[in-house]
């Protein structure tokens, strides 16, 4: 996919020259020849870079600037100044938010060496940004991949400056994972589309949690299909929805030896939820759908009991405050499995 760049210039020689130059260069051009006319482009097409001609860089011209470079987002913002700038130019156009200063009348090879450079460079801060490995790899057989780059994060968690050109079999990956990596990039060959997975990594016995999503990226001249990957640690996630689980699992043993069901009731919805005991109680499958409120008065509460539990249970809402009550129970069927009496303690809370 070709970069595009914005080219901005009050005169027209100037703007035909560098779109020449930069369209020759495989560029996509998007030309401007005021600077409010910049600022829309900018915002409407959200180019790779800018290129700016600016005749003099006075306060009124610096605010404006520091409007297209807002406008640019991260794009990289190139300013060509000719002499009528005066001195210190380039320190204004840099606090007003350019990337970098050109003089007055670059070559076209200049220009398009910058732009290139200066596209190159977003993307290479992205690529190594902390916090995941990214790279670009190639399936060199059924079950394992080649590597064509990797960021810092990658190759430091290898332990390997360069892994360029190597197998993951060389740098020591686990058969298992391999097959695994190698599956879901044939996934997402088949499917077109990126494909996103989870695996525990315990190669060195940490148990490491890793969640990884690949895509398609196209295919090289010689058949070689390519992807992309990113790959991020979640093992703390996961530790803590491992967590959640056991103490989940703790509170409802501790509810069905007590005998004490806990429900939690949604004001928008009227819908509730209830916990396993709560349906055993009450002579449910706690494997069906939490009852609708108005379901669970009908069917649940004894009727001679249902207006009361309401009126109890409404004014509790409205006032925020906890409520005590003991009611009787509804179906025979639940007479039957649980004791006749429920006894509801409520502590009303509003999200």
């Amino acid at each position: 996919m070709n970069h595009s760049v914005l080219s901005l210039s009050g005169d027209e020689g100037t703007r035909q020259k560098w779109t020449h130059a930069l369209q020759s260069a495989g560029f996509r051009v998007f030309e401007a020849s005021d600077w409010e006319g910049a600022v829309r482009v900018a915002l409407a097409q959200s180019p790779d870079a800018v290129v700016v001609a600016a005749s003099h860089l006075g306060v009124s011209v610096q605010e404006i600037l520091s409007r297209l470079c807002a406008a640019a987002g991260t794009a990289p913002v190139v300013v060509c100044a000719i002499p009528r700038a005066g001195s210190g130019w380039e320190a204004d156009a840099l606090r007003a938010g350019a990337t970098a200063c050109l003089p007055a009348q670059p070559t076209p090879e200049l220009l398009v060496s910058h732009s290139s450079r200066e596209s190159q460079a977003l993307l290479s801060a992205f690529f190594n940004s902390p916090g995941a490995k990214r790279g670009i790899v190639e399936v060199a057989a059924d079950a394992d991949v080649r590597h064509v780059a990797d960021n810092e994060v990658t190759r430091s968690f290898a332990g390997i400056d360069d892994m360029t050109g190597k197998l993951g079999s060389e740098l020591g990956e686990p058969r298992d994972i391999l097959k695994l990596w190698v599956s879901n990039y044939r996934r997402s060959r088949e499917t077109n589309a990126p494909v996103s997975f989870e695996y525990l990594d315990d190669r060195a016995g940490t148990g490491r949690w890793v969640s990884s999503v690949v895509c398609y990226v196209g295919t090289t001249p010689q058949g070689t299909e390519r992807f992309s990957y990113v790959a991020t640690d979640i093992t703390d996630r996961k530790r803590a929805e491992e967590a959640l689980e056991k103490a989940t699992n703790i509170l409802a043993e501790g509810q069905r030896i007590a005998h004490v069901g806990t429900f939690e009731y949604v004001v928008d919805t009227r819908t509730t939820m209830w916990s396993e005991e709560e349906y055993r109680i009450y002579g449910l499958d706690p494997a069906s759908p939490s009852p609708v409120y108005d379901v669970m008065l009908a069917r649940s509460i004894h009727p001679d009991d249902a207006d009361l539990l309401h009126r109890t249970f409404t004014a509790a809402i409205e006032s925020r405050t906890i409520y005590e009550l003991e009611h009787r129970k509804h179906a025979e069927e639940a007479l039957r499995k649980a004791p006749r009496d429920a006894f509801r303690r409520s502590l009303i809370t509003r999200q």
